[in-house]
């Protein structure tokens, strides 16, 4: 059985954190956690503190996506730590997938883009958190 490099990502947005308790060292914590379960050997940590999963100009997320040479999965609590955006993660996913590298959300266990299943589950829920955005987005905006 081949053992799995894994990077983690962390995100969380000022308005997150301060509204619903949202924590880097909580994500932190359950992935590392995670990897130790599941046997993975533990490459790098990226974090964004302050910025929308609605922005790719993440400078840790950027960043990961240039050292795909590293790793063979991305770990994170839950996709909405990924993104928010269907065409962003889609794009991303593809460019990963040509790498042999997938995604798992540790928290969402249908989120996992090395399965059929997974991939599919995948597309709905960003699909999902985008809508929800784009609500928020209207919502505030009608005020």
């Amino acid at each position: 059985m081949r053992v799995l490099r894994a990077v983690v990502y962390e995100r969380v947005s000022h308005e997150e954190s301060a509204k619903y308790g949202f924590s880097i060292k909580d994500q932190r914590d359950r992935l590392a956690r995670y990897i130790e379960e599941n046997n993975m050997v533990f490459v790098e940590e990226y974090v964004d503190e302050g910025y929308s999963a609605s922005n790719m100009k993440r400078p840790d997320l950027q960043r990961m996506l240039k050292d795909t040479d590293t790793y063979d999965i991305i770990l994170f609590t839950k996709l909405d730590r990924f993104s928010r955006n269907v065409l962003d993660a889609n794009e991303m996913v593809l460019q990963l997938k040509r790498k042999g590298i997938s995604i798992r959300a540790i928290e969402e266990e249908d989120i996992d883009t090395s399965t059929a299943d997974g991939m599919f589950m995948f597309n709905l829920k960003v699909s999902l958190a985008q809508r929800e955005q784009e609500k928020v987005s209207e919502r505030v905006k009608s005020i």
